[in-house]
């Protein structure tokens, strides 16, 4: 295998440990994203509850923990997209030197020749 095929296929190993990573890390953002979405529905619930008759300290709470999820959600959003976007990336780096490494493969090998056609020989030489 000559040096630049040995480099790409190093390189596209790397590449694949990145999106192993990467998948990794979106697995962990679902996770993240499962957990605000159950946060989100207890913060609602405890909205639902508050009445007239709620301390204006819990009410005060209530609402600071529903604009924190509203910020956490939106963070957690541009993490999701950052991801996104990283993958896509790795990926279409993966295909690029994957196409050159093709190429390089098939420059290598060795082109078939049309067979040589046996000379013209005399009779008499044949036995």
């Amino acid at each position: 295998m000559a040096l630049r095929q040995l480099i790409l296929s190093k390189n596209i190993e790397r590449q694949r440990e990145r999106l192993t990573a990467n998948e990794q890390a979106r697995e962990a953002l679902a996770e993240r994203r499962a957990a605000l979405n159950t946060r989100e529905a207890e913060i609602e619930a405890a909205l639902n509850e508050v009445t007239a008759e709620t301390s204006d300290a819990d009410r005060e709470t209530v609402e600071a923990e529903a604009a924190q999820l509203e910020q956490d959600a939106q963070a957690l959003t541009q993490e999701e997209t950052a991801n996104t976007e990283e993958r896509a990336g790795i990926e279409a780096e993966i295909a690029r030197m994957q196409a050159e490494l093709e190429e390089l493969n098939q420059r290598a090998k060795p082109q078939a020749t049309a067979p040589v056609p046996p000379q013209n020989v005399r009779e008499d030489e044949r036995s």
